[in-house]
C-alpha cells in the first residue's frame, strides 16, 4: 500500500511465481512499490517494513 496523504492511498497487488521465498516475495513487493512511486512521479517517500531482512538490506546494513 503507498499512502500518498489522508485522500490518496494506493493498493498495489501482484502474484509471485509459485514455489517463491518470503524474502523473494518481500523483495518484489519492495521493487513494485518503488516502481509504482517512480511512474506517478513521486519524488520523497518514507518507507516503513516489517520485514528486517529487507529493511536492513534497504538500509545497507547486510547484502542479500
Amino acid at each position: 500500500m503507498l499512502k500518498c496523504n489522508d485522500s490518496k492511498v494506493y493498493k498495489l497487488k501482484m502474484g509471485c511465481l509459485r514455489g517463491t521465498n518470503n524474502t523473494h516475495g518481500e523483495l518484489l513487493a519492495l521493487w513494485a512499490l518503488l516502481y509504482f512511486a517512480k511512474s506517478k512521479q513521486l519524488s520523497h517517500l518514507q518507507l516503513f517494513g516489517d520485514s528486517k531482512v529487507i529493511t536492513n538490506w534497504v538500509a545497507n546494513k547486510f547484502q542479500l
